[in-house]
């Protein structure tokens, strides 16, 4: 077998890993999930192991060895927070799904995913619209919402929004006008369903975004400061949810129009307080009749809270390698998809989520050297690859 080959072969297993891990991720989240838990466990496992037998198909990629070194150092304190002081299980999957992506290119898994992802959540709306799962509808606030199998209304509007952002990256100034009229079909559709306002408006105005870039040429500037405002946009949307959240009586507008997101934040600053380690986060559903609703949808406040300063320093800072080295390809498509995902995360859950955000395997590309790929022995890898984020 030719590199050729043994890389096709690397994406392929790769792929159909990841596809029955997302499977799992989203049957998860699902009304079903409770009763079939433990079922649910083996096609995370069947995922997971199928993703490990990728890893042994280096297509003769190798490491910078001093990188990796530091990579798995820094890892290894993140996962000594995330997993063993707080159990929080989820992150094994993000390392190893992360790190058995080495030596493929990011824009041929996303590719593959977005449809993947379209057609599982697809699958489970439509068995609800259809009886076979249960379609719960909750009424409250002059609001009617239907969770469409899910165990919450927002899940598919939110995931629809990442599947929008993986086509803009994906196939930027190519984007079929097809598809972005069927992902805004779909868009007015869950938002009738399930009222469910903050997706709706950025897919809106994301698919605005594209329009004009479509039909605009936009030169990005290459200059340091640019670079390094991008990187550091996950900071200062840390620093500004906790911010606001502990100040949240002088932003009562503000806080309305995020749906009481900052008087919940500033709940979870009292009740949980910034340390090194981290908290145990315990979170009350609307259908609690013991306690108030509390939750935390900022994803930022939620990971600085949930598992302290030094792992969330470390992320910020791997987060700003990474978009550092996106915006240096000066690809205004791929900047906006990222943006797009950055932002969503100040207000709701999912960006540090795998299955919502596959956008986390960019880690990986901080590993790899840009003339390993040229040992593939194919021009579309090496165009298309990570490897023009490393230079």
């Amino acid at each position: 077998m030719n590199a050729s080959e043994l890389y096709k072969t690397k994406l392929w297993i790769y792929v159909f890993g990841f596809t029955i891990w997302e499977v799992y991720n989203a049957l998860s989240l699902t009304a079903i999930a409770d009763p079939f838990q433990q079922g649910f466990l083996w096609i995370r496992w069947i995922g997971l192991s199928v993703i490990c037998v990728s890893i042994f198909l280096l297509a003769d990629v190798r490491v910078n060895l001093l990188k990796q070194t530091f990579f798995l150092v820094l890892a290894s304190i993140v996962m000594y927070f995330n997993i063993f002081l707080n159990r929080e299980y989820v992150w094994l999957d993000i390392f190893v799904i992360t790190l058995a992506s080495i030596g493929l290119s990011i824009d041929e898994i996303l590719r593959y995913f977005w449809k993947t992802s379209l057609l599982i959540y697809g699958v489970i709306v439509s068995s609800s619209l259809l009886g076979i799962i249960q379609n719960q509808v909750t009424y409250g606030a002059g609001r009617t919402r239907s969770n469409l199998g899910f165990t919450w209304s927002t899940f598919n509007s939110h995931e629809l929004l990442s599947i929008l952002c993986m086509v803009i990256w994906c196939y930027g100034k190519k984007l079929n006008w097809i598809i972005l009229l069927i992902i805004n079909t779909l868009n007015i559709f869950l938002f009738i369903k399930t009222d469910t306002k903050a997706p709706f408006l950025l897919i809106l105005a994301t698919s605005m975004c594209v329009v004009f870039l479509k039909l605009k040429d936009i030169k990005i500037s290459n200059k340091e400061a640019f670079k390094s405002a991008f990187g550091m946009m996950p900071t200062l949307l840390t620093v500004l949810v906790v911010y606001l959240s502990a100040n949240f009586s002088k932003f009562s507008d503000l806080n309305r129009l995020l749906s009481n997101r900052l008087y919940l934040g500033n709940q979870a600053l009292s009740k949980y307080p910034l340390n090194f380690k981290g908290n145990s986060l315990n979170f009350v559903s609307f259908n609690s009749i013991i306690s108030s609703y509390f939750t935390i949808d900022s994803s930022y406040l939620r990971y600085l809270l949930n598992f302290g300063l030094i792992s969330t320093i470390i992320v910020l800072f791997a987060m700003f390698v990474v978009l550092r080295k996106i915006y240096s390809t000066g690809n205004t498509f791929k900047i906006l998809a990222v943006t797009i995902i950055m932002i969503n995360g100040f207000s709701d859950p999912w960006l540090l989520n795998l299955g919502y955000n596959p956008f986390i395997l960019f880690l990986s590309t901080y590993l790899v050297s840009p003339m390993n790929y040229k040992m593939l022995g194919e021009r579309k890898i090496e165009n298309n690859s990570i490897s023009r984020y490393l230079q």
